[in-house]
């Protein structure tokens, strides 16, 4: 019965963040766990299972206020700005590919624009998805965006210092810094935060 407690909060919670759109499986796991040993701390204590387990739900919180609390500790700003970035950089990526396309430039490295370009619209897409399912991916998600990030920063770069010193390009120039502004917010966005819960709280 004190599992069957504990569950039923654990999807209450799941249902409100999702609806708030903060849905976090870590943090999920997190409350799960903190849960766990406050029922068995309130056992160790003299109490009944059942009590043990409405206490230390009750002092977690209802799952509306909970949600609520986490998406108030989101940086709302910065998850629209990321949104921006991405949609631009998808944009840009398509009117580029576009243009290359019609005028083939002879000094153009086809093969070379292809696999970046291919790199830029799968690390937003991927972005925005996540973005707009709460922002709040797994580790493994949460990895790979970072390391999408990095490559975004170092090709932004890399463009960048060839507008400068080989040949100046302007898209080269609005590219590149469009890229590194997406690398290094998306590296920022996405590293781990721990969530600070208003648990009367949990031990």
């Amino acid at each position: 019965m004190t599992d069957d407690q504990v569950s039923r909060y654990i999807d209450d919670l799941r249902r409100a963040l999702r609806s708030h759109g903060a849905f976090d499986v870590n943090l999920l796991e997190e409350i799960r766990e903190h849960l766990i040993d406050a029922v068995d701390e309130g056992i160790r204590r003299g109490l009944p299972g059942e009590v043990a387990a409405r206490e230390a739900i009750g002092r977690c919180g209802p799952p509306g206020v909970v949600a609520a609390h986490v998406v108030d500790g989101t940086p709302r700003l910065r998850r629209r700005a990321l949104l921006t970035l991405c949609a631009a950089t998808v944009l840009a990526s398509a009117f580029l590919s576009l243009s290359l396309s019609i005028l083939r430039p002879p000094r153009a490295n086809y093969p070379v624009w292809t696999a970046e370009a291919a790199l830029f619209v799968a690390q937003s897409a991927f972005t925005i998805i996540i973005l707009l399912r709460g922002g709040s991916p797994s580790t493994s998600s949460r990895a790979l965006l970072t390391a999408g990030g990095l490559a975004l920063l170092l090709i932004g770069g890399s463009g960048l210092y060839s507008a400068a010193t080989v040949h100046f390009q302007g898209y080269r120039l609005a590219l590149g810094a469009l890229l590194i502004v997406q690398g290094a917010t998306t590296i920022v966005h996405f590293r781990r935060r721990p969530v600070r819960l208003p648990l009367a709280t949990l031990p």
